[in-house]
């Protein structure tokens, strides 16, 4: 399935991936938008080492926005053009923020990767919450596409069937 399409008519897509081969999937996944202008929310590998594995992937960078969610708990980062720094986790508010920002600046997609590592912070219905809000923000706007993903061992969460409910299309990896 080519989520990349600019007639793709789902806006919304939840992506359970298999926790054993999360990396390789997810890279993959992404790999699928060359081209396109992406918002990548990321909640478990800072954006230094993020960038070194899109490169390492032939993935082109510079075509990504960054949310990093992870540099800011463990260090002072330096400032990076297409990258904020959030102050961890568990700013969910940030997180919202930031991704409204992008949804309203026209970004093409908007990635969470991963709701998985979320809910190690925050209970599922604070998470729905916020995903119903985003999932609000582009339903009225047509541009821009949401991706969540989510490992496979988190399928029969809470958060999941009510992130199922409101998504337009569910892949499995």
């Amino acid at each position: 399935m080519d989520i990349s399409k600019k007639n793709y008519e789902k806006e919304v897509i939840l992506v359970s991936i298999n926790s054993e081969k999360y990396n390789d999937l997810f890279f993959k996944l992404i790999r699928q938008l060359k081209n396109k202008k992406v918002c990548l929310v990321t909640t478990n590998k800072g954006y230094h080492a993020l960038i070194e594995i899109l490169k390492q992937k032939k993935i082109n960078e510079k075509n990504f926005y960054i949310v990093d969610c992870v540099t800011k708990a463990v260090t002072t980062p330096k400032k990076e053009t297409n990258c904020t720094f959030l102050s961890s986790p568990q700013a969910i508010n940030e997180i919202s923020l930031e991704c409204s920002k992008a949804i309203a600046n026209g970004f093409d997609f908007v990635i969470i990767d991963s709701l998985s590592t979320l809910l190690v912070y925050h209970s599922g219905m604070n998470l729905a919450h916020l995903m119903h809000n985003l999932i609000s923000q582009v339903k009225q706007r047509n541009k821009t596409k949401l991706i969540m993903t989510i490992s496979n061992k988190d399928k029969k969460s809470d958060l999941f069937e009510k992130i199922s409910i409101m998504s337009d299309k569910i892949i499995n990896l």
